[in-house]
């Protein structure tokens, strides 16, 4: 399994794995991921939309979490209003499935306009 819920000398790599109405989960993985040590705003997808702002790149996204790499404070400032945004939580509700989220939403969302 690429996932633990307890650190070892294997999974050693700490990967927010999902976000949701109670709160993060965190596991270790065994593969350090390209998001390590990157800024950049995680969030989860089905059942709740929280978002956090990894400032200092400390942890690897998992399976069931969308995440932007940030630039600076100020991008990351901006996404995070939206994702918290009526107008966002609109097309959640608009849209049928998590799957269709990540795939067709996300893609189509010009993340460089809403930062701007």
């Amino acid at each position: 399994s690429k996932y633990s819920k307890i650190e070892t000398d294997i999974y050693k790599y700490k990967t927010l794995y999902s976000t949701g109405k109670k709160g993060v989960k965190l596991v270790w993985s065994n593969i350090k991921d390209e998001t390590y040590n990157k800024k950049k705003v995680i969030w989860g997808f089905g059942g709740s939309w929280s978002a956090l702002y990894d400032k200092n790149g400390e942890y690897g996204v998992g399976p069931h979490t969308f995440y932007y790499i940030c630039q600076n404070n100020k991008d990351a400032e901006k996404i995070l209003e939206f994702l918290n945004s009526e107008d966002f939580k609109k097309l959640v509700d608009l849209s049928t499935t998590s799957a269709y989220l990540k795939t067709t939403l996300l893609k189509y969302l010009n993340i460089e306009k809403i930062i701007l």
